[in-house]
């Protein structure tokens, strides 16, 4: 299971309005409650039965409050994106529970981005997180889903057609699977939150599928990114660095597109192009630094994919999986 990674995105200070709600399991000492957090506790060693009703919802939210515990010889100590996260469990009976942590957003946004990690069930290799839900409803690819989550909109509007102005709702259900146990989380929920994350995949060159990543230390509006393609031809051989605000389609047809009609068969076209810039293949890699849009396209993404010219292969050409660039709060 994928476990505790760390978000590599910086967070501006927040505005007026309320456009980030930052909630963490352990907001007490040891042995005391969590002011925060109740739960509707389960059996100690198996789950419940699901899907849950409105009736267990309101269960969890009137339930008694998490208890925060002391750490134990073996536990994962801390997650690497929040190290004041403490754990808390069913005040010392290590059952599967739901728990349930409000949080409450002021401002309008056109887009929303939740960033989940934690640690379930004392961090030896449980199941994790068996579901998250906002607002009562679960979130898309949330069960078994190991000690890691990140949910994001851009396309479909999932997160925010789930939230609501005001008082909203995060649960989170941890199944324990018998002895000790209990769950470590931090969570982030962002109205127009900047991101750069990877999509889709690339096909083959002579020296293995192109590898595009981005580097940031911000996604502030005006940020810097900085774009690397690896597992390039050794050879000097053009690149293409494909930029365009669609990732549904491409040339008119439903992305991902075979570029097959180009005479790259196997290929997928990940992002309907706008524009383009060549780079320098210097030993194998190539780069581009690009800049994140102004604070008038908040919200708003760009998407990018790597084109590779290899005279090494039959197609005489590779591209890479695509990556998406936001800028935001």
């Amino acid at each position: 299971m994928l476990k505790n990674l760390a978000v590599i995105v910086s967070l501006l200070g927040l505005a007026a309005a309320q456009t980030t709600a930052s909630l963490r399991s352990g907001n007490a000492p040891a042995g005391q409650p969590d002011p925060t957090i109740t739960y509707w506790q389960g059996p100690a060693a198996g789950g419940f039965g699901v899907p849950f009703t409105a009736t267990d919802f309101a269960a969890a939210r009137s339930g008694p409050q998490a208890v925060v515990r002391p750490n134990l010889a073996g536990w994962q100590l801390q997650l690497p994106a929040d190290p004041l996260a403490q754990w808390i469990d069913t005040n010392g009976l290590s059952a599967s529970a739901l728990y349930a942590i409000p949080f409450t957003l002021t401002a309008a946004a056109s887009s929303a981005v939740l960033r989940l990690q934690f640690a379930v069930d004392d961090f030896l290799g449980e199941p994790g997180i068996e579901g998250a839900y906002l607002n009562e409803l679960p979130l898309a690819n949330s069960a078994n889903i190991g000690g890691y989550y990140y949910a994001e909109n851009y396309a479909n509007g999932q997160i925010m057609s789930l939230l609501q102005p005001g008082q909203n709702w995060l649960y989170l259900y941890a199944r324990n699977t018998g002895g000790a146990g209990g769950l470590l989380f931090t969570a982030e929920i962002v109205l127009d939150g900047g991101m750069i994350q990877r999509f889709g995949n690339g096909c083959a060159g002579s020296r293995g599928t192109p590898l595009y990543l981005a580097a940031a230390t911000s996604t502030a509006p005006g940020a810097a990114v900085d774009l690397r393609l690896y597992n390039l031809p050794l050879t000097p051989a053009p690149v293409v660095f494909v930029f365009g605000t669609d990732a549904t389609a491409c040339f008119g047809q439903p992305a991902p597109l075979d570029l097959g009609i180009f005479g790259f068969a196997g290929c997928s076209c990940l992002v309907d192009p706008v524009s383009s810039v060549f780079g320098i293949n210097s030993a194998g890699a190539a780069n581009l630094t690009v800049t994140l849009p102004g604070p008038g396209f908040i919200g708003q993404s760009i998407y990018t994919q790597g084109f590779v010219f290899d005279p090494g292969t039959a197609r005489g050409a590779s591209v890479s999986g695509g990556i998406e660039l936001r800028a935001g709060n």
